[in-house]
């Protein structure tokens, strides 16, 4: 109350309510948008060309060195040939895997987590993506969906498909960490099906 400093919190940790925990149970008791444990479904958008390249982007903002681990419908996805970093932009974008198997901190991961095998957009040469899948859920149905975990939180994002797409019909989410996950939602279509993109749908997933 007097704006003095009175201690740092360890790398390895966090704040709850009232001390420092370990940093993983301190994003589960905040509740935000900053966890470990997150899930992600490709769009049901285009039902007849969905099986490009499916991506998460995996924000390091936690001051120290993270592992990501990762897992598809029981078989553990191998971070060393599906996690990248890039440096550079448009044709001059390289990817370099995690130096140590390791984020660092401030840094921005991309972990390629599928395509099928004839894709219509690929993801970069010299990437195995987690499963050589559709990463999608179509029609009304149960599916699979992407595990990633973190040894610390992080801010994690999805994409489909990388590497470009029409306008119309790419996908950009923010995703939110299954400890901040509740049982009271409102959902939206983000537009109605329309004659112009007669092959494009709004889509709704549920993960739980």
């Amino acid at each position: 109350s007097n704006d003095q400093f009175v201690q740092t919190c360890p790398p390895d940790q966090g704040c709850d309510a009232t001390d420092y925990v370990p940093a993983c149970q301190a994003a589960k008791e905040n509740q935000n948008t900053i966890g470990c444990d997150y899930y992600a479904v490709a769009p049901d958008a285009i039902p007849e060309g969905q099986d490009g390249c499916f991506a998460a982007y995996v924000a390091n903002t936690w001051g120290v060195p993270i592992t990501i681990t990762g897992d598809y419908n029981g078989q553990t996805i191998n971070m060393a040939n599906s996690a990248r970093i890039t440096s550079g932009k448009g044709a001059s974008l390289t990817y370099a895997p995690l130096p140590n198997g390791q984020l660092p901190a401030n840094q921005v991961a991309i972990v390629f987590l599928s395509q099928s095998s004839t894709p219509d957009i690929a993801c970069p040469p010299g990437v195995t993506p987690g499963g050589a899948v559709d990463g999608a859920a179509h029609g009304t149905i149960i599916g699979k969906a992407f595990h990633l975990t973190t040894s610390a939180p992080i801010a994690a994002y999805d994409i489909y498909p990388y590497g470009g797409s029409y306008s119309y019909a790419a996908s950009a989410t923010l995703l939110l960490p299954s400890t901040a996950w509740g049982t009271n939602y409102i959902a939206t279509a983000p537009y109605e099906k329309d004659q112009a993109v007669p092959n494009a749908q709004p889509s709704l997933e549920i993960v739980a």
